[in-house]
């Protein structure tokens, strides 16, 4: 704003004088370029303040959370490990076998044997089969929770992610909406002077191309943020953000150096907890390689003659496979292997969430170095366009030095939004290489 209550100020004061930088004549500040100047400003700040609902960091999290139907798919696992709780509840492994027989010799004379039989067997648990499948059971359950925060976390860091660099984004446009809208308006007012000859032809020519070129950043800018804004949409399960809705990051210096904590990870809780149902399941598989016996009662009725009284009897026995050949050695093979197949999943797992937590903080600790270094250029440059706002004022420079000095500074500010966002992609990426990125507030009890 200082630049443009001085342009309008001294849009009537007499021409200064001319010097020559770069290759090109400083313009004389005359009426008509102060007016192009102050047109430059102000639509390149008309656009910045608007009265939008935001949308910050948690509450894209939460909506992602509540509408990404990737959850869904997780929660799907959950069904599974019930149906395996209600069957390692069941008092016998197996349904009871129920038989009925009738015999008569001589159904046609109305003479002869007959003979009634009646059996039921049911096989019953032996060897500690049961307390293994419900630890098989519980296993499986445990693991089905930790599948779910697995991929609430899995979400929430891409959410993070998706929402800084849709910020970013959003910052590098309104950069290059400034620029463009300082160039092009230097390139109009150009023309108008190059027909008194107060500016030459080619420095006509070098403000066109240059408007040119910001206003190809300009387009390529907004295509970048059209694909945030539709993947960040995407994400959280909502159409129509604005960008102007979210708010921009705190400089947050990077968090002393920490271990990877297996109980903070999601995804290592999800891997611990599949390793421990390979586990158990090893042991039921051993367990099963006894068969289960199978007592059985009989009831039978038999007589020689129809005029003869009935003859009662009754039958128990037990039906015990032997596991001579079949001895479950299949099951028990790749029980075996799917546990070492987990317990080396899991241990590679640790080794990556270790390098890559390493490596998340030393892009912290970078982006917060470059961010203060690219902070401490735009505080220099805005000193230095104050400095150079009063000289303009008393006729010591020109109306160009000015505009190259402002040029300057925009592109210090645009550094600076640029290591901003990179900053605070770094501080989530850390966070979820931690694993401890408050999900709970926004769980809701799911």
């Amino acid at each position: 704003m200082a630049l443009m209550e001085l342009l309008v100020a001294f849009s009537l004061c007499p021409a200064l004088a001319c010097d020559r930088r770069r290759g090109m004549a400083f313009v004389r500040a005359t009426p008509i370029f102060a007016i192009v100047l102050l047109a430059a400003t102000a639509n390149a700040s008309g656009g910045e303040a608007q009265n939008v609902a935001s949308l910050t960091e948690a509450e894209a999290v939460r909506l992602a959370l509540a509408r990404n139907p990737s959850i869904d798919g997780a929660r799907a696992a959950r069904v599974a490990a019930r149906g395996l709780a209600e069957e390692a509840e069941f008092l016998v492994p197996d349904n009871p076998n129920v038989g009925f027989a009738y015999r008569s010799d001589g159904a046609e004379t109305n003479q002869g044997t007959q003979e009634l039989e009646a059996e039921i067997s049911v096989p019953v648990w032996i060897n500690g089969q049961r307390s293994a499948r419900r630890a098989v059971a519980q296993a499986i359950g445990q693991q089905a929770e930790a599948e779910i925060e697995a991929a609430q976390w899995e979400l929430a860091g891409r959410v993070r992610t998706v929402y800084w660099r849709t910020w970013q984004a959003r910052a590098l446009l309104a950069t290059a909406n400034e620029r463009f809208a300082l160039s092009d308006g230097l390139a109009t007012s150009a023309v108008k002077l190059a027909r008194s000859g107060q500016v030459r032809v080619n420095d006509v020519r070098d403000l066109q191309a240059e408007a040119l070129a910001d206003r190809q950043s300009q387009a390529e800018r907004t295509g970048e943020l059209q694909v945030a804004i539709a993947e960040l949409g995407e994400a959280i399960g909502i159409d129509g953000i604005e960008p102007d809705q979210l708010e921009p990051p705190r400089p947050e210096e990077p968090a002393p150096p920490v271990e990877v904590d297996p109980q903070r990870r999601p995804d290592l809780r999800l891997l611990r907890r599949k390793a421990e149902a390979a586990r158990a399941d090893v042991d039921l598989q051993r367990r099963d390689a006894v068969p289960n016996p199978e007592p059985s009662v009989g009831f039978r009725r038999e007589r020689g003659q129809r005029n003869e009284p009935w003859q009662n009897t009754v039958r128990l026995g037990v039906s015990i496979p032997i596991p001579v050949i079949n001895r479950n050695q299949r099951a028990i093979a790749a029980a075996l292997a799917e546990r070492g197949r987990a317990e080396s999943d899991l241990a590679t797992a640790f080794l990556h969430a270790r390098r890559e937590l390493g490596a998340a903080a030393a892009d912290w600790r970078a982006a917060w170095m470059q961010w203060q270094e690219a902070d401490k250029a735009k505080r220099t440059l805005e000193e230095n366009l104050r400095v150079m706002e009063r000289a303009f004022a008393l006729g010591e420079i020109g109306a160009l030095d000015l505009v190259l000095e402002k040029r300057r500074w925009e592109q210090a500010a645009e550094a600076e939004r640029r290591a901003l966002g990179q900053l605070a992609l770094a501080r989530a990426a850390w966070e979820t290489a931690q694993g401890d990125i408050g999900l709970k507030p926004y769980l809701n009890g799911q």
